[in-house]
C-alpha cells in the first residue's frame, strides 16, 4: 500500500471476513505519508515497512515474508466478495498452479464506469483464458523469481508470459469477485491511463521481443493520415468495424454497442502515442 488511506480499511474489512479465512495477512507499506499505517494497525495483520519502491519490488518483499504454501497479491483499492478465498483454492485444489479471480468496477455510476463493468463481465466468461495471475502456488513464485522489479506496469503480464511459458497453468475462479476502486470512471481519466501504460510498456515488449507490429503502424500511421481525409476516415471506420463486430458477438448491451467501438479506438490510440512517447521521448527509467 501507498497513501492507501481513503479504501484500505474497506479493503482489509473484505479480506477479514472472509467465509474461509486467510491464515496470513501481510501489509507491506511503501513509504506511505498519510494515515494508512494507523488505519491498518486496526486490523490483526503483520505490517512490513519498505522506503518507496516501485510495486513490483515490495510485491516481492511481501511475498518472502510470508509463510504459507500459497500467495494471493492484494490490490489495496479493491473489495473482495466473501467467498474469495473459497473459490480461489478450489483452483489449487484442482493442481492449477495459479489462480485468476474475475475483476469488476466498484459501484460504476458514469457511463462509462459502467460500460467498461459491462466489459468486464463479458470479457470473464467461463471460456475466458488467463494470461495472469494474482495467487500463486509457492514454489512456482520461487522457481520464478517472482516479479521482474525492472517492470512497472506490465509486471503481472510478464509473470503470466514467464508463468505460461513454462508449462504452468493458470485458474480462472469465476466467483471470486474483485471490485477495483482504481479503474477510469471517465473519459480523460481512460485516456490518461491508457497513455501512462503505453509509456511503460516497452521494456516489456523488449524483454519478450514480442511487438505487435501491426497494430504499431496501423496507430503509427492513424494521426499522420490527417493530410489525405478519406483515408484517415477509411482506417477509422475499418477499425470501428472491426470492434463493433467483436463486441456484438460477445453480446454487449445494444445502449454500449455503438460508442464502445470509439472508446476502444480511443483509448489504443494513446496506447501507442504512450509507447512512443517513453521509446523516444521520454524512456522509461530503470526501477532501481
Amino acid at each position: 500500500v501507498y497513501n492507501a488511506e481513503k479504501f484500505i480499511h474497506e479493503t482489509l474489512n473484505s479480506i477479514v471476513n472472509q467465509s474461509r479465512k486467510f491464515d496470513e495477512i501481510i501489509v507491506v507499506d511503501d513509504g506511505s505519508t498519510d494515515n494508512t499505517v494507523n488505519i491498518v494497525r486496526k486490523f490483526r495483520v503483520k505490517i512490513v515497512k519498505s522506503d518507496h519502491k516501485e510495486r513490483s519490488f515490495v510485491r516481492n518483499l511481501g511475498w518472502k515474508h510470508a509463510t504459507g504454501d500459497i500467495i494471493a497479491f492484494i490490490e489495496s483499492d479493491s473489495v473482495f466478495n466473501r467467498r474469495w478465498t473459497e473459490e480461489v483454492l478450489k483452483g489449487v485444489e484442482q493442481g492449477y498452479d495459479a489462480v485468476i479471480d474475475r475483476r469488476r468496477y466498484y459501484k460504476p455510476k458514469t457511463f462509462i464506469a459502467k460500460m467498461n463493468d459491462h466489459f468486464f463481465e463479458l470479457r470473464f466468461k467461463k471460456d475466458y483464458r488467463p494470461f495472469s495471475a494474482w495467487v500463486f502456488k509457492r514454489d512456482v513464485l520461487t522457481d520464478l523469481r517472482g516479479f521482474d522489479e525492472q517492470l512497472t506496469g506490465p509486471e503481472d503480464v510478464d509473470l503470466g508470459h514467464r508463468l505460461l511459458k513454462k508449462g504452468y497453468r493458470i485458474y480462472l475462479a469465476y466467483k471470486a469477485v474483485q471490485k477495483h476502486k482504481g479503474e477510469p470512471t471517465n473519459l480523460r481519466g481512460s485516456i490518461k491511463r491508457s497513455f501512462w501504460f503505453g509509456s511503460h510498456i516497452c521494456p516489456y515488449w523488449k524483454k519478450h521481443r514480442n511487438y505487435p507490429i501491426r497494430k504499431l503502424v496501423v496507430f503509427t500511421v492513424m494521426p499522420f493520415t490527417v493530410v489525405w481525409p478519406w483515408g484517415l476516415f477509411t482506417l477509422v471506420m475499418l477499425l470501428y468495424g472491426y470492434v463493433f463486430l467483436k463486441d456484438l458477438k460477445r453480446g454487449m448491451k445494444m445502449k454500449y454497442l455503438f460508442v464502445h467501438p470509439w472508446y476502444v479506438l480511443l483509448t489504443e490510440l494513446f496506447f501507442y502515442l504512450g509507447f512512443w512517447y517513453g521509446t523516444f521521448i521520454r524512456p522509461t527509467k530503470r526501477v532501481r
